[in-house]
């Protein structure tokens, strides 16, 4: 079976290369594109169909929240993690409502999303053994 294909949506150069650089080191794990805009994330998601999506939803222009919407619309089965510096509870409530599976923190919970992902691939590469 293919690897587990992600892809990464924030507008911050930064925050992505952190995360290619802890994804990079994921067994079973491919990044397959980047965007910063809502624009670009809706184009690269119908492009790609990810298995899953690393999404901030404070985007260059656009809103992150569009995004999640459109992808849980039409492929529910995406693992969406939002990682973002937007922590108050109603986008924690907003993005729940709209399908996120995980919500956590930039500043706090950075890590967390490659372990989630992470877990998913081990998963997924245990199945198919």
């Amino acid at each position: 079976m293919p690897n587990m294909t992600v892809i990464l949506i924030d507008d911050s150069v930064v925050v992505r290369d952190r995360l290619i650089r802890l994804l990079g080191e994921v067994s079973g794990l491919e990044i397959v594109g980047m965007a910063e805009d809502e624009t670009g994330a809706l184009l690269l998601y119908e492009q790609c169909q990810p298995d899953a999506a690393v999404l901030d939803i404070s985007l260059r222009t656009g809103s992150g929240l569009v995004v999640l919407e459109h992808i849980k619309r039409h492929k529910r089965q995406c693992l969406v993690i939002v990682l973002t510096n937007c922590i108050h509870a109603e986008f924690r409530r907003r993005c729940e409502q709209a399908g996120a599976d995980y919500f956590f923190e930039k500043f706090r919970e950075f890590d967390q999303a490659a372990r989630v992902l992470q877990k998913m691939s081990r998963q997924r590469l245990s199945r198919n053994e």
